[in-house]
């Protein structure tokens, strides 16, 4: 069956992408068109969009196909970097996500993904950073806040970043970090053996970080995990958050394009946050 119409312009074969025929004075746009073969009528033409979806992973300018006007959004901060020297861990990107956002054939629409935040540097002590901002046209998130330093709380953002524990004594396995927080929840609550204290895990955007927010989707967003000097580090959030680190061992990165936080340190590095995303997706239309 032939997969198209064309048209010959200019002794060059162009596609017909629409066809309209007057009924009652009035221009009506042709859905499909067939041709009879051996008294069969057989499809040799269609205008409708087929289902689809895109994945944007960089910065960049999209173009909207002809015959698009409608489409689902789903947006991902990056996510914040981990802190060193008994450091928290970074809070994912927040997330959001629209449908039956409304766009124009041909319409240029610039997509930004946010960058993840830098880990925190143990020596000289250099603080972590936030995440950058994502966005699609006019829908934006911010991206998660940093893990600070010191015995500090996890980070906010779409799901809270580990608090950190602090060792008081020399090989002190009584201190703990908290574990990155998932699905837009709060991270995990760390322990301070020097001073018998918690130390807070961040706070998340409560709600979920699944793609379109739909349960049967990929899970985005997963806070970074809390460091601490001797004990047990924190675990990553589910969604590609960094896990923690002690002693001199360097934190881990949150996993790139997915918006999650970076692990918090002992007395090494802290872990970078993950870049965020962009996902757009379309039903059948034309």
């Amino acid at each position: 069956m032939s997969k198209g119409v064309y048209v010959g312009i200019n002794g060059a074969a162009r596609k017909v992408k629409k066809i309209y025929i007057g009924v009652g004075g009035v221009a009506r746009k042709v859905k499909k068109a067939y041709i009879g073969i051996n008294g069969v009528a057989r499809l040799v033409w269609q205008s409708i969009i087929p289902t689809g979806q895109i994945i944007f992973t960089s910065t960049q300018i999209w173009t909207v196909p002809d015959g698009l006007t409608n489409i689902d959004v789903f947006v991902v901060g990056g996510g914040g970097g981990g802190g060193s020297n008994n450091g928290g861990g970074g809070g994912s990107g927040y997330t959001n996500t629209l449908k039956n956002y409304n766009v124009t054939p041909g319409q240029q629409i610039t997509v930004t993904i946010g960058a993840g935040g830098a880990g925190g540097i143990a020596y000289p002590v250099t603080a972590s950073t936030n995440g950058g901002t994502t966005s699609f046209g006019n829908v934006s998130v911010s991206g998660g806040a940093r893990g600070p330093s010191y015995a500090g709380p996890g980070g906010n953002g779409g799901s809270g970043g580990g608090g950190a524990g602090n060792g008081g004594y020399s090989q002190d396995v009584y201190d703990y970090g908290g574990s990155g927080g998932t699905n837009g929840g709060k991270g995990g609550t760390g322990y301070d053996t020097a001073y018998h204290t918690f130390i807070n895990g961040g706070t998340g955007q409560g709600t979920t970080t699944r793609a379109f927010a739909e349960s049967s989707n990929t899970l985005y967003a997963g806070g970074g995990g809390g460091g601490c000097a001797d004990g047990t580090p924190g675990i990553g959030g589910a969604g590609g958050g960094g896990n923690g680190a002690n002693k001199i061992a360097n934190a881990s990165p949150g996993i790139a394009n997915t918006g999650s936080g970076g692990g918090g340190a002992g007395s090494g590095n802290g872990g970078s946050g993950g870049s965020g995303i962009v996902i757009v997706r379309w039903a059948a239309q034309g």
